[in-house]
């Protein structure tokens, strides 16, 4: 099985929009208050559609949706403005993800055909359950109020999936950074089981990846009590300490989706100033970046991956997403590298 490249979804505004602009835009498409003819909503689809298509043109396999918005607030609004009868459930026709509208729409076919594209793959990227809990009720989860958190889930899971002659939903990854590393987090494995298998439950009908995108591997024994597919893990936290085995991979049938290109701009930038003394921030040079984060170091980490976890690897990209990179320009390199290392591992 060869392994696809992917990312994990945010990336960088351009300039001439801010995040609170676009936020803004987006939920009054969800709220059906602006139509595709208003100025916003083209605004809104040109910024999506063209950082879309950065990610298309780097070699990324999977793409997931360009995310510029808070991955809380741009599902948890929609589920507080339009509950239905039970508590947080949202109604079925506002679980919407705006720039899922207009990734399919004619327009950004027509892109696509002007540059030689007859299909993408897209990866879709929503907040879970257990992070929408957390955030919004507490520490101490009820597994039925989860339970509804995870319909909520499920009815954008099933809004998300796109099966278009140029843009086809082949991954839906739930995100939940919070699992694994929340030491203050009270719920049963059994609750944690059920609210992920009701939120994954219509991909899984339709043949689609499902995978958890996670940023700790502390719970890695009750995601695979789960029907996800695909888990998440960042290779440098996996050197240590290989609580995600190969064998319980094989085990359960599940698949791992390596995290092999570091998405924290911040560290890598300190780590160049401690070596040379030069603060990238003030220098605005981001090129030297890539002194640090280099495309062999990428293709190491992969290949030590490999190692460990063989044909297990369905998927790599970068540890996390790439929303707070300085521009779209050194995001678009580091996917290019994380892609470059990927298809030219020879595995």
């Amino acid at each position: 099985m060869s392994i696809l490249s992917d990312d994990i979804g945010s990336f960088p505004l351009p300039n001439g929009i801010s995040r609170n602009e676009i936020s803004l835009i987006a939920e009054k498409i969800s709220c059906k208050e602006i139509s595709e003819k208003d100025e916003q909503y083209k605004k809104f689809s040109d910024v999506v559609q063209d950082a879309m298509l950065k990610k298309v043109f780097v070699n990324v396999d999977v793409p997931t949706y360009p995310q510029f918005r808070d991955m809380i607030a741009s599902f948890y609004n929609l589920m507080a403005q339009f509950q239905s009868d039970e508590p947080f459930v949202i109604k079925d026709e506002y679980a919407i993800i705006p720039e899922l509208l207009v990734l399919s729409n004619d327009k950004f076919r027509e892109k696509l055909e002007n540059f030689g594209i007859e299909c993408i793959n897209l990866r879709v990227c929503i907040t879970g359950p257990v992070d929408l809990y957390l955030n919004k009720i507490g520490f101490q989860i009820d597994g039925e109020i989860l339970a509804n958190f995870a319909k909520s889930v499920g009815k954008f899971v099933k809004n998300a999936i796109i099966d278009k002659k140029f843009i086809k939903t082949t991954v839906i990854a739930i995100d939940e950074p919070s699992v694994g590393l929340n030491s203050n987090m009270i719920a049963s494995d059994d609750d944690l089981i059920n609210g992920w298998n009701i939120a994954i439950e219509t991909a899984k009908r339709n043949n689609i990846d499902t995978e958890i995108h996670l940023h700790s591997v502390n719970k890695v024994d009750t995601v695979l009590k789960s029907y996800i597919d695909v888990i998440d893990a960042d290779v440098e936290n996996l050197k240590d300490r290989y609580s995600l085995q190969k064998k319980d991979l094989e085990r359960y049938d599940k698949f791992m989706r390596a995290g092999i290109a570091k998405s924290n701009v911040f560290d890598i930038v300190e780590d160049y100033k401690k070596a040379d003394n030069i603060d990238l921030w003030a220098t605005k040079n981001y090129d030297k970046i890539f002194e640090v984060e280099t495309q062999k170091v990428i293709s190491n980490r992969l290949n030590k991956a490999y190692k460990i976890y063989g044909e297990r690897i369905k998927y790599a990209g970068p540890t996390c997403g790439l929303g707070s990179w300085p521009t779209q320009e050194s995001a678009s390199k580091l996917l290019q590298y994380s892609a470059n290392a990927v298809h030219g591992a020879g595995l």
